[in-house]
This record gives structure tokens, C-alpha cells and sequence, in this order.
């Protein structure tokens, strides 16, 4: 048995981390628009505009704290696909569908896997991807590609390039 690293990233930690950046935001945004007595419109618009770019820069920022990434393992056992997370083991089994996809939140995309296996859901997030990469480039597509692997009653979606599921019969 041999354990494969990868990074995941902690990804509603860091997108809920971002509530605190708003206060700071808003307090700029007085400190600035206020004094400069222009029109409710303009003020609402500018302050948008700021709130966005915080975020940004708060996304540029997180993207090299440890804080928010992770190492974790996975492996293949008799069949069966493990994937650790801290001290934390999913034995990955009965899968009812696999997906590879990518999200974002203000700017930077990262891929997602999420694998259904029942009721359980299990759903990782790679670091931020650079622009032109595709979840295929990222290392959670091995893993991805164990799973497919380790579960052949999943077919391909017909309209998904990364979606699998295992069809219910009538």
C-alpha cells in the first residue's frame, strides 16, 4: 500500500475567513468616500467597487498562508480507494457519482471533486488554479482517475467532461 500526498485546500474556511475582510473594507470606504461628499449613487457604486477589490486582495493574500491548506493521503486497499484528511479516513465505496469541476470565489477558480457514495458526500478543493489549467492539470485529477478506476459500474455523462454516475434501474 502506497500513500499518495496531496494539497487540498480548506475552502469555506478561507471563503468564511473573508467576512472579516468587510469591517476593514467598510472602514476604508468611510474614510475615504465620506469626506469627499459625492452623490448616494456614486457612493453606493464606489464602495461595491472596493468591497470587490478587498476580497481580491484577501483571495492574493490567503493563496500563500498554510493556514488554508492542507496535506492529505490517498491510497488504494483491496480494492478500494482511502483517502485521509487529517486524521480523518473515507473509505470510498458504492459510488453513485463522481464529478471533477472547477468553482471560484472573487477571482481565483480552484477544482473541486466532489464523489457521492449514498448519503455521504465527499468534497475536496485544490489550490487556486492559473489561468489556462483545467481540473485535469491539478492533483486531484489522479486521484479522480483511482476512483473512476475502482468503481466501473459509473458511466460517462454524455454533456459533462469530468461527470460520472452510475445509472438506477427502472
Amino acid at each position: 500500500m502506497r500513500k499518495t500526498e496531496f494539497t487540498y485546500q480548506r475552502f469555506y474556511l478561507r471563503t468564511g475567513m473573508s467576512v472579516l475582510i468587510l469591517p476593514i473594507v467598510q472602514m476604508i470606504r468611510i474614510m475615504i468616500l465620506r469626506p469627499l461628499g459625492i452623490s448616494d449613487g456614486l457612493y453606493i457604486a464606489l464602495g461595491a467597487m472596493i468591497t470587490v477589490g478587498g476580497l481580491m486582495l484577501y483571495y492574493k493574500w490567503s493563496e500563500k498562508l498554510t493556514f488554508f491548506f492542507r496535506k492529505g493521503y490517498y491510497w488504494e486497499e483491496n480494492g478500494t480507494v482511502c483517502i485521509q484528511r487529517g486524521k480523518t479516513i473515507r473509505a470510498i465505496t458504492n459510488v453513485d457519482w463522481l464529478r471533477g469541476t472547477d468553482t471560484f470565489a472573487y477571482g481565483p477558480r480552484v477544482a473541486m471533486l466532489v464523489v457521492q457514495c449514498g448519503k455521504r458526500k465527499t468534497i475536496l478543493f485544490s489550490r487556486s488554479l492559473e489561468e489556462g489549467r483545467e481540473f485535469s492539470d491539478t492533483e486531484l485529477y489522479p486521484l479522480y482517475q483511482l476512483i473512476l478506476k475502482n468503481n466501473p459500474k459509473l458511466e460517462k455523462d454524455a454533456n459533462l467532461s469530468y461527470w460520472y454516475e452510475r445509472k438506477k434501474e427502472c
